[in-house]
């Protein structure tokens, strides 16, 4: 566990980068301006800090001047993030002048940051500025040369352990351990991770009952109904993606709940015939007030107050905040169908964790029900996140494979727009992946797409 401090004067943004790190198992402490933070920077050790440009009263570059200058702060690792300096002299002076671990735009990619503390933390303290300012690649093949034993030891998925000293000569452990990649080992869900889900803080004030009882019930969800045992539906998601497993529940009309999993993150999808409903999850942060504060539709003073009412009336928290004038019901019913696709949509981005699907859940009673098929959202799902690299690595298995029609396209018509219907009109049946998506008429990313779409729903499937 690192000891990792975040400067940032917006409130969100701080809630944000906490819930992440202490996900992966960090000490994560907050600072709003530059003057707070040198004061705290003697005051404590830390083994990292990520610094927004523009912080009140002192801005990061001045900030970075009096850290570099002081000689026990000299090697502190630094990534700087900025939402308006986004030119690449920024990111050289920074990386070069100040030898900061990199330099970020907003909004920041969660998995590009992530690797980044991770690289970071990887190298011994007294060499982080000589190494930083360098290329992935070289950082990568020094990481080898210094830690051979580690990086084999990553190599083959083993736990890895990293000591470090601090400067009062007191060791900190550092555990590594990457997602498993083993298909079909029912154990993997049920041994201990990395960060559970419960060291994910948020403000007690800004966090509803519901959201607090939801999280508790799908931790109990993972020792109870998905407890190791033979399912009809189980593995990894690195072999077969979330909107493939939805799309194959579809395909069989099943009815049940679905566990995703992926390190301390635990969801489970609710379906009916195939069609997915309802969304649980055990993050506080994708809570209703949560949706809305970071959305703008409310403020801070009014969440906390309609969370108070909550504990007093027993009441839901959007039907306090309507009747508070702070909502409106139109306003309330787009930010509770927003929720249920935070909450669905996160999870199609995933390349690594596990599923298990378990037909004997039924679906919860008083909860809002999602309005769509499993192909409107399978479709969505890889419209909104899947890139075209990621859908060409997905299709080139295929692309010398015959496809032919595997169910009825009639049955998934309404879940694309009519410009992609049209293609479907004119699907190649009987050709090559390959010669299939060079004749749909469409882009290539629109095509690779609706393909992808299709052969998830078992509208296409290879000829056997």
């Amino acid at each position: 566990m690192a000891t990792i401090l975040v400067v940032d004067d917006d409130k969100a943004i701080q809630e944000m980068l906490k819930d992440l790190l202490r996900l992966h198992d960090h000490d994560v402490h907050t600072c709003r301006d530059g003057k707070q933070v040198l004061a705290e920077l003697k005051r404590h050790y830390y083994d990292l800090m990520i610094l927004d440009v523009l912080v009140p009263h002192m801005n990061g570059f001045v900030l970075m001047e009096h850290i570099r200058n002081e000689e026990k702060l000299k090697d502190l690792p630094v990534i700087m993030i900025s939402g308006i300096y986004r030119s690449r002299n920024h990111r050289a002076d920074m990386t070069t002048k100040y030898g900061v671990v990199d330099y970020l735009d907003k909004p920041v990619s969660t998995d590009r940051l992530l690797d980044l503390v991770a690289r970071a933390l990887a190298l011994p303290r007294t060499m982080t500025r000589q190494k930083f300012g360098k290329s992935m690649e070289e950082l990568d093949a020094e990481l080898e040369q210094l830690l051979p034993r580690e990086a084999a030891a990553l190599a083959e998925d083993e736990p890895v352990t990293l000591e470090k000293k601090r400067p009062d000569g007191r060791p900190t452990t550092k555990e590594r351990q990457r997602p498993p990649v083993v298909e079909d080992k029912v154990q993997l869900l049920d041994r201990p991770q990395i960060g559970p889900a419960t060291q994910v803080k948020i403000s007690s004030k800004l966090v509803d009952q519901s959201a607090k009882h939801e999280r508790q019930e799908v931790e109990r969800a993972l020792k109870g109904a998905f407890k190791a045992e033979a399912f009809m539906l189980q593995g990894t998601l690195g072999k077969l993606a979330v909107p493939a497993v939805l799309g194959k529940l579809w395909h069989q009309r099943a009815s049940g709940g679905l566990l995703l999993r992926r390190d301390a993150i635990k969801k489970i999808i609710y379906l009916k015939e195939g069609n997915p409903v309802q969304v649980k999850s055990n993050l506080v942060s994708e809570c209703l007030g949560q949706i809305l504060l970071k959305e703008r539709l409310i403020t801070k003073a009014q969440c906390e107050k309609s969370v108070a009412a909550i504990k007093e009336t027993g009441q839901k928290q959007g039907e306090i905040l309507v009747q508070m004038g702070a909502l409106t019901p139109k306003n309330l019913a787009f930010a509770l169908d927003l929720q249920l696709e935070t909450k669905l949509y996160e999870t199609f981005a995933w390349e690594t964790g596990e599923y298990r699907f378990n037909d004997n859940l039924e679906v919860v009673d008083g909860l809002s029900e999602l309005p769509w098929t499993g192909p409107m959202a399978v479709a969505e799902g890889i419209r909104r996140t899947f890139r075209e690299a990621r859908l060409k690595a997905l299709l080139a298995p295929l692309l010398d494979v015959r496809l032919e029609l595997g169910g009825a396209i009639d049955d998934v018509a309404a879940a694309f727009p009519e410009k992609e219907q049209q293609a479907i009109a004119t699907l190649a049946l009987g050709k090559t992946t390959a010669q299939i998506l060079g004749r749909l008429g469409l882009v290539a990313l629109e095509a690779q797409r609706l393909v992808y779409t299709l052969l998830t729903l078992g509208i296409l499937r290879p000829v056997e």
